[in-house]
């Protein structure tokens, strides 16, 4: 996203420096970016310059193996000819990402879990921190529970890196459509995306009786089919440590 700049020079089929009246257009030839900004430059035969240097061009992805080619049309000009391979990095860091809620794993209520955090510059590369950056979670969106955001919710991005992973999160209660929210000073905020917390099993209810067919209820010596699950403090569905 920041620019620089390209040199393009004017050759004739032998390969010798010329001049003349035309203008260069710079395209990408190779890697997945955009290529973008100010992508040409004039050659004027009354200056006799034999190249021009293009400033302003900009380039979206971070990565390497990009090429860029100049084209236009001038009397007794062969080709304008394609770059060398270059890298492009990442620009400043403009925004964080929440990469991860304990890596994919079930969150449980009142267990410490883990929330993975990474800068990206205004294209959405990956970006490197310049200083040690704090970073901040809060719970937000419209959940169904979860209850109180707790234990370790902050950490630092620390100058040179890219992401910290804050361990020892912690939410007090089940939820369902939770996400957390990652904040830093002057950056672009994050929201994870929606995640489930289960309940922490304290006791087990029965939550259904049901008469099998073909009888419609419940017969003195007759079997019938029970539905039990396990549930936490507050009721909400939950989960077993062990069978």
């Amino acid at each position: 996203g920041v620019g620089f700049s390209v040199k393009v020079e004017m050759r004739d089929s032998s390969g010798n420096s010329t001049y003349g009246d035309a203008t260069a257009t710079l395209s990408r030839t190779a890697g997945t970016g955009t290529l973008g900004g100010t992508l040409t430059g004039a050659f004027t035969a009354a200056s006799a310059n034999t190249s021009v240097t293009i400033s302003g061009v900009t380039y979206t992805k971070a990565e390497s193996g990009v090429k860029v080619k100049a084209s236009g049309v001038a009397s007794g000009v062969a080709n304008f000819t394609e770059s060398s391979a270059f890298t492009v990095g990442a620009g400043a860091v403009a925004q964080l990402e929440v990469t991860s809620i304990n890596s994919g794993a079930i969150v449980t209520a009142g267990t410490g879990f883990t929330v993975a955090v990474r800068f990206k510059d205004a294209n959405g590369n990956v970006a490197t921190a310049a200083t040690n950056t704090p970073v901040t979670l809060t719970k937000t969106g419209a959940a169904t529970g979860g209850g109180t955001l707790g234990g370790t919710t902050t950490g630092t991005i620390a100058a040179g890196a890219n992401s910290v992973t804050i361990s020892g999160v912690t939410l007090s209660a089940a939820g369902q459509g939770l996400t957390l929210t990652a904040s830093a000073a002057q950056i672009t905020a994050d929201d994870s995306d929606a995640f489930n917390v289960a309940g922490n099993a304290t006791a087990l209810v029965v939550a259904s009786i049901t008469p099998i067919s073909p009888a419609t209820t419940i017969i003195a010596g007759q079997p019938f089919s029970l539905s039990i699950k396990a549930v936490d403090a507050a009721g909400s569905d939950a989960l077993v440590a062990a069978n």
